[in-house]
């Protein structure tokens, strides 16, 4: 838990720095840094010791809304969450929101990476 605390304090001093935080390609907006935030935030607040899913479940959230290149990986991670909850009908739910936005997982989709990571996990 405290490694948890730990990263998501220094993934969150991240967004004072956007877009040049979450930039390895010298082309990120404000929207793809938020994103990488949010989306990481999420992760770490559903795979850290003690599930923190609601939590979680806005980061993804918030991730999806603000849109950019982590789009895709949010949707994905945000219909795991649902799996690891055992909530299936959301899971389902938010695998069809993934394939409408992301593509099908298609090598030539977008987002054909997070779509078929979350199909093949």
């Amino acid at each position: 838990e405290e490694l948890a605390n730990q990263t998501m304090e220094w993934i969150w001093c991240g967004l004072d720095h956007c877009p040049t935080f979450a930039d390895t390609w010298k082309v990120a907006t404000n929207a793809d840094c938020e994103g990488a935030i949010n989306t990481l935030m999420g992760f770490v607040s559903r795979k850290r010791p003690l599930p923190v899913w609601d939590v979680a479940e806005k980061y993804y959230q918030k991730a999806i809304q603000v849109g950019g290149r982590n789009e895709c990986a949010a949707r994905s991670y945000i219909s795991k969450l649902f799996l690891d909850k055992h909530d299936f009908d959301n899971a389902t739910l938010q695998a069809d929101k993934l394939c409408q936005a992301c593509g099908t997982g298609d090598p030539n989709d977008p987002g054909g990476v997070a779509v078929r990571q979350a199909k093949y996990e």
